[in-house]
């Protein structure tokens, strides 16, 4: 969390490592992916090789063979993914249009490109965890009546919000099927919705702000990356859905079989509210 020796060790070509007043310099990247990528990095520290005469920058793993195989965790969270994609398919649709579904968006979306080739972004943790909640809270839905199941829901939205903090929209879809399944039993969705809220907090967003707390002085950066960092006026849906460069529908033209996919979702009773919750988030 504090890159003072981490500036000092393998330098700061970005020059990111501003000092506010807090003595610990910014650091404008997602804490996240860490989650996966210490334990990983634990591990190949003992399991690849470096040469007697390695840099030291490279055996403290600023570059070279220790990043470049912790960051391998990157295509295997893409294929995790893909395959909650399926999993998640194959409960409305059975094996053939999940693993058809599961298959388009695994090799003609954006996800093999984030999750191979800029893995050290947070982008396939991001898509990750956000699988996971998916899939955590369509089992909940499945049994509206456990509360722990919902409590795993929220812990998979907190987590999420750690990958990137503006992916604590994906709790509406659990907060949605809990209010779908258990609008008949107060009590019961009250603790539900409790225990799903609860756990978001715990698991994201109270360690978000302790980051932002020890790093900036303030619970609340005001940003994703921190507040010195992002423009808000570099976002526009349009651009976001439709831009020659970067935008969700040209770059992934295999997207567009999701309008006709909302469609049959929101007209289907089973599929609704998940469908709509989801494109809300």
């Amino acid at each position: 969390i504090d890159f003072t020796n981490d500036y000092a060790l393998c330098g700061d070509p970005a020059a990111k490592g501003i000092l506010r007043g807090t003595h610990h310099p910014d650091n404008p990247f997602y804490i996240g992916p860490s989650i996966a990528w210490v334990p990983v990095l634990s591990v190949v520290r003992h399991v690849v090789p470096l040469p007697a005469d390695a840099p030291e920058q490279e055996k403290l793993a600023c570059y070279g063979p220790l990043t470049a195989n912790t960051l391998g965790i990157g295509p295997l969270l893409g294929a995790l993914s893909i395959w909650l994609m399926y999993r998640l398919g194959r409960r409305q649709g059975g094996d053939g249009p999940a693993a058809l579904a599961a298959g388009l968006l695994g090799l003609g979306s954006t996800l093999p490109a984030y999750a191979a080739m800029v893995a050290s972004y947070s982008h396939v943790h991001d898509t990750f965890w956000a699988a996971v909640t998916m899939i955590t809270a369509v089992r909940a839905a499945e049994r509206p009546r456990s509360i722990a199941r919902w409590a795993l829901a929220g812990a998979a939205v907190g987590i999420g919000l750690l990958q990137r903090p503006v992916s604590v929209v994906f709790g509406l879809v659990p907060a949605a099927l809990a209010i779908a399944t258990l609008r008949g039993d107060l009590r019961r969705l009250a603790l539900g919705l409790a225990a799903l809220g609860s756990c978001a907090f715990v698991f994201g967003a109270l360690p978000q702000m302790l980051v932002y707390k020890y790093l900036y002085g303030t619970l609340w950066a005001g940003a994703p990356h921190g507040r010195f960092y992002m423009q808000y006026g570099h976002a526009h849906p349009w651009l976001v859905l439709f831009a020659p460069h970067g935008g969700l529908f040209f770059t992934a033209p295999v997207v567009w079989l999701a309008v006709p996919g909302v469609i049959a979702g929101v007209r289907a009773r089973g599929t609704r509210v998940l469908v709509l919750s989801l494109l809300a988030a």
